[in-house]
C-alpha cells in the first residue's frame, strides 16, 4: 500500500514511520502550546539557533547603522554561504518578538533593522540613496513643544538630506 502525503509519494515502512512520529510530536508540542498559553511555536522554541541566525545577529550588532533586509543578507552570506532573503526576513521576525532587534519604519523606504539594545537616538534618511544613519542624542525640551495639558509618552525624529558619500560623489 502507497500512502500520500503533500502529492509525494511515501512508500517504504520506514518513511510511514517518520511521518507518523513527525505528526506526533507537532501534535505533543501544540498541546503544550495550549496548555501553557504560549502565543506561538517560535516563541515556544526560543533556544532554536543556527548559523544563518547567528550570521544574523552579528551582521546587526556590528552595524554602526539601521540595514535593511537586504543589506544584512547581503553582509551575512559573506560569513554563510548561500543565506537566502527568507531566511533572513524569517530570522529578524523572530528577534523582532524576542526585543533582540527593533523594526525602524520611516516613511518612503524599506524598513530597517537595528540593534534593539542601543540607546534613544533619532535618525538621519539620505534621500539619494536611500540609506538611514544614526544621529547621536536627543533634542533636549522637546517636550516643551506640546501645548498646554499635552504628555509625551515617545517621539521619532528623521531628518533628511544627502549623506557625505552622496554629496562628494555629486
Amino acid at each position: 500500500m502507497k500512502l500520500r502525503r503533500r502529492d509525494a509519494e511515501i512508500g517504504s515502512v520506514e518513511t510511514i514511520e517518520k511521518v507518523v512520529t513527525q505528526m506526533i510530536i507537532r501534535s505533543r508540542i501544540d498541546n503544550l502550546i495550549l496548555d501553557y498559553q504560549l502565543p506561538s511555536m517560535s516563541n515556544f522554541l526560543v533556544a532554536y539557533r543556527t548559523r544563518q541566525r547567528d550570521a544574523i545577529w552579528q551582521v546587526v550588532i556590528s552595524s554602526e547603522r539601521p540595514l535593511t533586509a537586504q543589506e544584512i543578507c547581503n553582509e551575512a552570506s559573506r560569513s554563510v554561504e548561500g543565506i537566502g532573503i527568507a531566511t533572513v526576513y524569517r530570522a529578524l521576525k523572530q528577534m523582532v518578538e524576542e526585543g533582540q532587534v527593533r523594526h525602524v519604519d520611516v516613511p518612503g523606504i524599506q524598513p530597517h533593522y537595528e540593534n534593539a539594545a542601543r540607546s534613544h537616538h533619532h535618525f538621519f534618511l539620505c534621500e539619494q540613496c536611500k540609506r538611514l544613519f544614526d544621529l547621536a542624542g536627543c533634542l533636549r525640551g522637546i517636550s516643551n513643544l506640546l501645548p498646554e495639558g499635552y504628555r509625551m509618552k515617545r517621539h521619532e525624529i528623521v531628518i533628511y538630506g544627502d549623506c557625505d558619500g552622496c554629496v562628494s560623489r555629486a
